[in-house]
């Protein structure tokens, strides 16, 4: 998968190059980021909005510092200021392959870009990720075409090399009917072994005609945010520095809103619980990540992140009540707050069960939020809880 480079330490100084660096590092990350969605979702999507404007704002910054972006191209790898600062596979798909497949050799951003050129760039960058058996158009035409004034681009003059002429003395006229005879009758030989096919065995069963309908239907309904969240996930394991860590915190952070606001519950935990992973394995490397991840779980744990909850509670099936109840597990004591004023507002006696269950169960975790609770004067609480 694709990584911005670990790189060692750079020489600590006040100089110039290590925030160009740096930033340079934060652009590609929320670029790779932005592809990911662009390849997921359709290009109207809310995710791809969000991660393109995340983009265009972290190439402003270090358009605004810095001036001009430049980076070489090779195979594998994009070269700034003349060390790999992203290097992949030389695979479709991966960055700079899709660039330097089609011969460009450097890929410059300046001063001045647009949101609408952002969008069209992102948006030609994933038409021709992939090379089609069958490819319409390139993506050296496309930008041409597409007329970005500040993202331009040079490609090398002569791309790829010219196959050999291959040069045969012509038979004698003579021994041109012979040649063509012997040609002939391979053919003929070839053309009487060939078991001519019935027709019939190419047809599907009625059986097997429903399965490949299924099987469609289900690929035209599967929903892409599993795989999106599996590829940020994977980012936060793979970068090792705060600045490129802190964008993709905040994309899960608006798809874990965006989970709750639309009950997609599934992905709500699916967030926590790899969130959790994470964490234990940022324990003995990245102890730096700790915090942003607290401060990621104190945020969901927070009332005004459970409100949407409140609305949902009356059209709760068991499924649901079960799947939310392993959420609130997930969150940090400090929800017990939230819980407690959820308890109270709750008719539902087989919510006020969950909820109660989920208190005592945080509270176990740190009695202190549960204590400062019962101090209040609401008896009613009290008197559930108790």
């Amino acid at each position: 998968m694709a990584t911005v480079k670990e790189t060692q330490p750079r020489p600590s100084s006040p100089g110039r190059a290590d925030d160009e660096w740096q930033a340079a590092e934060n652009m590609l990350t929320s670029l790779q980021l932005a592809r990911k969605n662009y390849s997921l979702y359709p290009e109207n999507h809310i995710n791809c909005t969000r991660a393109m404007e995340r983009f265009w704002q972290q190439l402003e910054t270090f358009l605004q510092a810095h001036g001009n972006l430049r980076f070489e191209l090779d195979k594998d790898r994009l070269i700034f200021q003349g060390e790999a600062i992203l290097t992949e596979p030389p695979e479709d798909g991966n960055l700079p392959f899709t660039l330097f497949r089609d011969g460009i050799q450097w890929l410059e951003f300046q001063d001045g870009i647009e949101a609408k050129e952002i969008e069209e760039f992102l948006r030609i960058l994933n038409k021709y990720r992939l090379l089609s058996d069958e490819p319409e158009g390139d993506l050296v035409t496309a930008l041409w075409e597409a007329e970005l004034p500040h993202i331009q681009h040079h490609v090398a003059e002569f791309w790829g090399a010219e196959p050999e002429a291959e040069f045969t003395i012509p038979p004698a006229k003579e021994d041109i009917s012979s040649v063509l005879s012997e040609e002939e009758e391979p053919e003929a030989s070839e053309s009487e072994g060939v078991a001519s096919i019935d027709p019939t065995t190419l047809e599907l069963t009625p059986e097997e005609e429903a399965e490949l309908q299924e099987m469609v239907r289900l690929e035209e309904k599967r929903d892409p945010t599993a795989d999106y969240l599996n590829a940020v996930l994977d980012s936060l394991l793979e970068l090792r520095e705060k600045e490129n860590f802190d964008p993709i915190l905040e994309s899960l952070e608006e798809e874990f809103h965006d989970s709750l606001a639309r009950r997609d519950f599934e992905v709500t935990l699916k967030i926590l619980k790899s969130l959790h992973h994470v964490r234990h394995i940022c324990e003995s490397e990245t102890t730096w990540a700790i915090p942003i991840i607290d401060s990621f779980f104190l945020t969901a744990s927070s009332s005004q992140t459970l409100r949407p909850l409140q609305a949902a509670w009356s059209e709760m099936d068991t499924g649901q009540i079960e799947k939310m109840k392993e959420i609130l597990l997930v969150l940090q004591p400090e929800a017990i707050h939230t819980l407690g004023a959820m308890l109270l507002q709750t008719p539902s006696l087989r919510l006020q069960q969950m909820l109660t269950e989920v208190i005592l169960s945080l509270a176990s975790r740190d009695l202190r939020p549960l204590e400062a609770m019962l101090d209040r004067p609401e008896e009613d609480l009290v008197l559930k809880l108790v």
